[in-house]
C-alpha cells in the first residue's frame, strides 16, 4: 500500500486492511476475510484490496499444518457467530491465496 493511501485509511479511522496472501503463509491466531458471492473489489500491486477488512465472512486460523487449514467462524454478514463453527480445508496448490486482515502498513 502506498503512503497516500495508508495516510487516507488512517485519516478514515482504520486500523485494518485486507491483504492477499498465502495460504500456505498463515499461522494460528490470523484474521482471514471471505468476501461475499458477487462482491467487487480490486487490489494494488502490494495486493492490499478496496474490500473493508469488517466485511464479508471473518475466520480466525486455528492451524495450518500438513496440508490442512482448520479456521473457526467469526463473523458472518456483520453478525457475530458464536455456536463456533469449525471449516477444515484441504490445501493442495501451495500457490493458494486469500484474504489475510493486517493492520494499515
Amino acid at each position: 500500500m502506498d503512503p497516500v493511501s495508508a495516510a487516507k485509511c488512517r485519516a478514515r479511522g482504520i486500523t485494518h486492511v485486507l491483504k492477499r496472501t498465502l495460504v500456505v503463509d498463515l499461522a494460528a491466531g490470523d484474521h482471514i476475510v471471505i468476501p461475499g458471492f458477487l462482491q467487487v473489489y480490486t487490489e494494488d500491486k502490494d495486493g492490499y484490496a478496496s474490500f473493508r477488512a469488517d466485511a464479508g465472512t471473518k475466520y480466525v486460523v486455528v492451524s495450518n499444518q500438513d496440508n490442512t487449514l482448520t479456521a473457526r467462524l467469526v463473523m458472518s454478514e456483520g453478525l457475530d457467530v458464536a455456536d463456533g463453527r469449525v471449516v477444515t480445508q484441504a490445501i493442495t496448490d501451495k500457490k493458494s491465496t486469500t484474504m489475510k486482515v493486517v493492520p494499515v502498513p
